[in-house]
């Protein structure tokens, strides 16, 4: 199990230097408060098992959100042409089946993408973000209902969340881990 450490990656969350930091959490929060007086909250969908949409105003705002995700993760696709190339061969070989891989990165659309080639090629994959200020909760929520690849981030999960998703990741007991900052170590 990961717990805080002190001094380890507990303080490590947010990071603001001078004001252009402050303003980019200000314009965040400002942001989140819209979408909720909206009628959206991203803890709606946070780490919803395929296939799970709401009825009424969440369920359209998590629609919605998923399809802006895979619109994002095509994008990075079609913009990544050497892992388009890895990803033929190992699709084609089916060279990860039956390995368990552990991820936590920033969830966002290049790694999505990462991790879609590893699933795709034969890969059991379960995803956590490894920073709460650059997770795309778009992205996310795209993983888990479009592509059925168990993704467990959302922007600025609380320590609990973080951790609780680090462990879920655990759980799978990987053969491998993708860690870019030893999150899962």
């Amino acid at each position: 199990n990961v717990s805080p450490q002190a001094g380890g990656s507990q303080g490590a969350f947010v990071t603001l230097s001078g004001d252009g930091g402050a303003r980019t959490v200000f314009k965040q929060a400002r942001a989140r408060k819209a979408r909720k007086e909206k009628g959206f909250d991203s803890s709606q969908f946070h780490a919803l098992p395929k296939g799970t949409l709401r009825e009424g105003a969440i369920g359209r705002a998590v629609s919605e959100l998923v399809e802006r995700g895979v619109r994002r993760l095509e994008w990075a696709r079609t913009h990544m042409p050497v892992l388009h190339a890895v990803r033929e061969a190992l699709v084609a070989s089916k060279a990860l089946k039956g390995l368990k891989i552990g991820m936590a990165l920033h969830t966002e659309a290049k790694t999505g993408v990462l991790a879609l080639t590893l699933k795709e090629a034969g890969a059991n994959v379960r995803l956590a973000s490894c920073n709460p200020l650059s997770t795309d909760d778009s992205v996310a929520a795209a993983l888990n209902e479009k592509f059925g690849l168990e993704t467990y981030a959302k922007k600025w999960e609380t320590t609990e969340e973080y951790y609780g998703n680090l462990n879920k990741v655990l759980d799978l007991k990987p053969d491998l881990l993708i860690d870019d900052g030893a999150d899962l170590i």
